[in-house]
């Protein structure tokens, strides 16, 4: 074997391991997964796609994807799932408490938002309900 062939072959498997190692890197943010599928660990968030790395604007996409693979390499015990909102977002939230209320713990739900939501399921099945105004919070945030 010549030394340019040599040369050749040592650059080739460089950049072969170059690649291999971002790829896995990579893996560790996905559009519904942060971390490694076989971490002991789970969180779930359930969210909107656009405050995720799935973001629709780019720049938005890589600051969450940058954090991400941060996490998910500072904490290699735990994974992140994504579940997304669907449009049916009343129904999303009740499915939220009924998972939250399945736990067997006292439940409390803090309610803050900009407009009227469904509360029927909440005030049958919680330990308490607070509702927080978000035009109050805008308010104090930004007294007159």
């Amino acid at each position: 074997m010549t030394r340019r062939s040599m040369v050749s072959l040592f650059l080739a498997s460089t950049m072969l391991c170059g690649f291999a190692a971002a790829a896995s890197a990579e893996d560790l943010v996905t559009a519904d997964l942060v971390g490694k599928a076989d971490a002991p660990n789970t969180l779930v968030f359930r969210t909107n796609p656009d405050f995720t790395q799935t973001s629709p604007t780019p720049t938005q996409a890589e600051g969450f994807k940058k954090l991400f693979q941060a996490f998910a390499e500072k904490h290699p015990d735990w994974q992140i799932q994504f579940q997304y909102f669907t449009p049916d977002i009343g129904g999303e939230h009740a499915r939220m408490l009924e998972q939250a209320k399945a736990l067997g713990k006292p439940l409390i739900v803090v309610a803050m938002n900009g407009s009227p939501l469904n509360f029927s399921w909440a005030k049958d099945n919680a330990s308490a309900l607070l509702e927080a105004s978000c035009s109050a919070r805008i308010f104090i945030a930004c007294p007159r």
